[in-house]
């Protein structure tokens, strides 16, 4: 940018600070500034057009808001969004990533390191997130690849995007969710590559998480083939409602004892404890009882979440 684009950048912002905080009339600030009132119009239309100014409409309804106090109080948790629930599941999907990216782009801070798993609501997030002039990020990939099988949810494109997006430094694992069997894994992961990216995940200041259910006709693992719609509601009919980052959880927080848990190449549910904020995004009456599972066993800080899983977690954690 030239030195005469800076200097009517500075004019830009200074009537935008006019306008918008000293709450001036665009008459008040033409007579300052010596120019017409109907450029004044144009400079602040402007303003929006460059990304000077943004204009936001916070369109959380009063049954959201009331929720949101609901499930703070209730359950604990450091904060909670609720996204109006639409006829459209895949719509609500959508649009809860699209306020996640615009929630996430209001914590990101220089230096921080992000971690972020996978799911077809953090791909929305992604995808919405506008690239950002902050530096010095690290994006972690806290979970296997699943790009065979699903390229559009998988843990590793998420992060790559969002990498680019914030100009930073992508830590991927080079391994798969799930492997054949634990000696298998214990191999992978002396890996010095995969090796050094879990042990830097301890580093971690935030993590960006989607959450499974079990339920059969919704599950992601049994969509992309790791597990059959069989072995899914088995899994369910013996108290595993859902997953955390390939772990499955039974509605009170605890780790149910599986054998596939020794097949995962990912962040120990542990060490996901001790990472400062954890922000778990999800959509969907199916993911009440693992949200609320995950919220027990203290695995969440923030939850952005839509109306109709807020309703369904609020009534189950009363039974």
């Amino acid at each position: 940018m030239n030195d005469i684009d800076l200097t009517k950048r500075d004019l830009l912002i200074k009537i935008a600070k006019m306008y918008y905080l000293e709450e001036r009339s665009q008459q008040e600030i033409a007579n300052i500034i010596s120019v017409s009132r109907s450029s004044i119009s144009r400079m602040l239309k402007a303003c929006r057009d460059l990304g000077i100014v943004e204009v936001r409409i916070h369109d959380t309804s009063s049954v959201g808001v009331n929720l949101q106090i609901k499930l703070v109080e209730k359950l604990g948790l450091d904060q909670c969004l609720i996204i109006p629930s639409m006829q459209d599941s895949e719509l609500t999907k959508i649009e809860t990533g699209r306020r996640a990216a615009e929630y996430l782009q209001s914590k990101i801070e220089i230096g921080m390191k992000i971690g972020i798993t996978w799911g077809s609501t953090l791909f929305h997030m992604v995808q919405y997130f506008k690239p950002t002039d902050i530096t010095d990020v690290e994006i972690f990939q806290l979970m296997g690849g699943t790009a065979t099988r699903n390229f559009e949810t998988d843990g590793r494109e998420h992060a790559r995007t969002l990498a680019r997006k914030l100009n930073a430094k992508c830590n991927v694992l080079n391994a798969p969710l799930l492997v054949q069997n634990k000696d298998l894994k214990e191999m992978l992961i002396e890996e010095p590559e995969i090796s050094q990216t879990l042990q830097r995940m301890k580093e971690l200041d935030m993590a960006i998480l989607g959450i499974g259910t079990n339920d059969p006709d919704e599950s992601h693992l049994a969509k992309i083939g790791y597990l059959s719609r069989e072995e899914s509601r088995a899994l369910y009919n013996m108290g595993a409602v859902g997953d955390l980052c390939g772990r499955h959880l039974d509605i009170h927080g605890n780790t149910c004892s599986f054998d596939m848990h020794n097949r995962v190449i990912g962040i120990d549910l542990a060490e996901l404890k001790q990472i400062p904020l954890v922000i778990v995004v999800g959509a969907g009456i199916a993911k009440a009882e693992i949200i609320l599972g995950a919220i027990r066993g203290g695995y969440i800080d923030i939850l952005i979440t839509d109306e109709k899983a807020a309703m369904q977690i609020l009534a189950l954690s009363e039974r």
